[in-house]
């Protein structure tokens, strides 16, 4: 099973769909662990073996999580909305299993580059 950690600016509706996928997610905005610094996300994550799926763009830069981050991060770049949700699980649920630290995705494409 795929453990995520879900960023507090993560939609409602795509942690439900993942969970509905069967995956494990832990949502910052339902946990009590709201607010956290990036660096305590990414501590809380490699700490659970968890990825992380946020729409902060701050996750992207790899220069200020170099030496914190161990595991995969996954950034939606675009609008997250009940009428998208479900293609974003299905393109969540890909990269996850893909080669690679640091995801993209955006309307337009899937794209995957760099290493933490």
């Amino acid at each position: 099973m795929h453990k995520i950690l879900a960023d507090e600016n993560v939609h409602k509706c795509l942690v439900l769909a993942l969970r509905a996928m069967g995956m494990d997610v832990l949502w910052l905005a339902e946990s009590g662990k709201r607010s956290l610094t990036d660096q305590e996300i990414a501590r809380l994550a490699n700490r659970e073996k968890r990825t992380i799926i946020t729409s902060d763009s701050d996750f992207i830069k790899l220069d200020e999580l170099a030496g914190i981050m161990e595991g995969k991060v996954v950034y939606i770049k675009n609008r997250i909305t009940a009428g998208n949700c479900a293609e974003l699980a299905e393109r969540v649920k890909a990269v996850i299993a893909a080669e690679g630290s640091v995801f993209v995705i955006d309307p337009e494409s899937l794209l995957g580059f760099g290493e933490l």
